[in-house]
């Protein structure tokens, strides 16, 4: 029933992604149609304006005197806006000829209805004639206008009664130009080219190797191409490597060389097998022994020296060695339980506080600079080498200091319940409701039911160095609680991502015991690459 209703849901997914692109489709037709008959319109009425103006012979003017003649006029404004779909403004035209209006209006009339209103101001304006000679211009010289305006709104005739009022008033004087402005997108719209529609800005990613610093498809349409890509091999190369460059940055450092053709290569040269256990990997978000790319030396940058082909459980803080997987696969270790016993009770014996004497602040300049004494260490260092809150100990001295505590396994205990009542004091975490129940009272309990080793691998676990202790969530989608966590070695502490994954994947790099079982029985190491490897740390 579940598998159905999943084919069901991914079905109406690509029901109404398609009817969304047929909606989109039949939006951008609309829109090209409209444009296209304005523009057409627009380009007739200029060229017919543009032909009778050459057509019409220029008469000499007379040496007398001509008297003042009021000859109508008619100012037509077309303001009009496009379709709300389409987002496109168009510029109001004027027209100062009466014939042109009159052409530009018939047009209109049979025109789609893309056009809202239309004003139409009629004016009488006072045409003055001097002599002039033969050779001279006969064009009037206007030294005076008085403007009448009539509004006949859109409501009240529309253009038909715009038209007839034209008609009525039209003068004898052949026009001397027609400009008509074609529709123009606003700055902060964007065409997409894979919905075919003006978007804003705003719904477009950045890309900075588009000339306007954008990408050519916007969000949502990335959003519905995306998965389809990431599930591919070449799709799934290319964002390793583009999350591994922006990591490379993330660090400060400059010595990047991988590309898409480059890791690709890599991972023909391993058989798509990682590097320290041998097992074949998935190119695939959310799956089981997914790839990723990982560094051998953390010291160095992802060099095409430095880097390997590796299933995401093994890309861990505690740093996967081939031997380290040899013995995963292999080993038949076990502690006693008498050992078990001593361990749970060092842990909950709480030793005598051991108060140091104060020592004074002691401060020196030397060379223009400050120097403070540490009492731990007693060495003259800067101020910046202290911790604002303990200035007579260094942070070196502390670093050490507090290692020296977690190596003890009291000490080690308080870090894990430290830890996990941090971590669910993140953001991220605190907005999902996750909280810490877990006491140290419990994990002194819970290795002792786990006979001091690793609840997945039965590795016994330690204070320091390999297969060191670690807390895990079986579920991660729950908090700290007792009856949700158990103790692990830190190489099993891998990414978890099914709390905040945008896939839909059935697998997920988190380690379990069933995975466990599957990868002591399906290890071989003849699988094992040998020409991309580090045996030790």
């Amino acid at each position: 029933m579940a598998d159905m209703e999943a084919v069901r849901e991914v079905r109406a997914r690509q029901e109404h992604a398609l009817a969304y692109m047929a909606h989109r489709e039949a939006e951008r037709k609309q829109r090209s149609e409209g444009q296209h008959t304005a523009k057409h319109t627009a380009d007739a009425a200029n060229k017919k304006g543009r032909k009778k103006a050459r057509k019409e012979p220029v008469g000499k003017a007379d040496t007398a005197a001509v008297p003042v003649n009021k000859l109508p006029g008619a100012m037509m404004t077309v303001g009009a806006t496009m379709n709300e779909l389409v987002g496109v403004a168009h510029t109001a035209t004027t027209v100062c000829n009466t014939n042109n209006a009159l052409e530009l209006s018939k047009a209109l009339i049979d025109a789609p209805e893309q056009f809202s209103s239309a004003l139409i101001h009629a004016q009488e304006q006072p045409l003055v004639t001097a002599a002039r000679s033969d050779k001279a211009k006969s064009k009037p010289a206007v030294t005076s206008a008085v403007r009448k305006g009539t509004t006949l709104p859109s409501e009240a005739g529309g253009f038909k009664s715009a038209s007839a009022v034209a008609l009525q008033t039209a003068p004898t004087v052949q026009p001397d130009a027609v400009q008509v402005a074609l529709p123009f997108a606003p700055v902060d719209m964007k065409w997409c080219s894979q919905c075919q529609c003006m978007k804003p800005l705003t719904d477009f990613s950045k890309d900075k190797t588009h000339n306007d610093g954008l990408q050519s498809i916007c969000k949502d349409c990335n959003a519905l191409k995306y998965p389809v890509r990431i599930s591919t091999r070449t799709g799934f190369i290319c964002g390793l490597v583009a999350a591994s460059k922006q990591r490379s940055k993330q660090r400060g450092m400059s010595q990047h060389a991988l590309t898409t053709t480059v890791f690709d290569g890599i991972c023909s040269a391993q058989r798509d097998r990682c590097v320290y256990s041998g097992l074949p990997v998935t190119f695939a978000p959310m799956s089981d022994w997914q790839a990723t790319i990982e560094r051998l030396r953390d010291d160095e940058d992802y060099t095409v020296a430095n880097t390997a082909l590796s299933a995401l459980e093994f890309n861990t803080r505690a740093k996967w060695t081939a031997e380290n997987a040899r013995y995963a696969a292999t080993h038949t270790d076990s502690v006693d339980a008498a050992i078990v016993e001593a361990v749970a009770r060092e842990a909950l014996f709480k030793p005598t506080n051991q108060h140091r004497v104060a020592q004074p602040w002691q401060q020196k300049e030397e060379d223009g600079a400050t120097l403070t004494l540490c009492t731990s260490c007693a060495v003259w260092k800067l101020q910046q080498d202290f911790y604002a809150s303990l200035r007579t100990i260094c942070k070196e001295c502390m670093c050490n200091a507090v290692k020296q505590v977690e190596a003890t396994w009291r000490g080690a205990f308080k870090r894990l319940v430290n830890n996990a009542t941090a971590h669910c004091k993140l953001p991220a975490r605190a907005a999902r409701g996750l909280i810490c129940t877990i006491t140290f009272k419990d994990l002194v309990d819970m290795y002792r039911e786990q006979g001091g080793a690793c609840f997945y691998s039965r590795i016994p676990v330690t204070t320091e160095g390999d297969w060191k202790m670690s807390l895990k969530r079986k579920d991660v989608h729950v908090g700290y609680a007792r009856a949700n966590c158990c103790i692990i070695a830190m190489e099993f502490q891998s990414a978890d991502f099914t709390a905040t994954s945008k896939y839909g994947g059935e697998g997920c790099a988190g380690w379990s015991a069933i995975k466990y079982n599957y990868f002591r029985a399906s290890y071989n190491p003849a699988n094992v690459p040998t020409t991309r490897r580090i045996d030790s740390c």
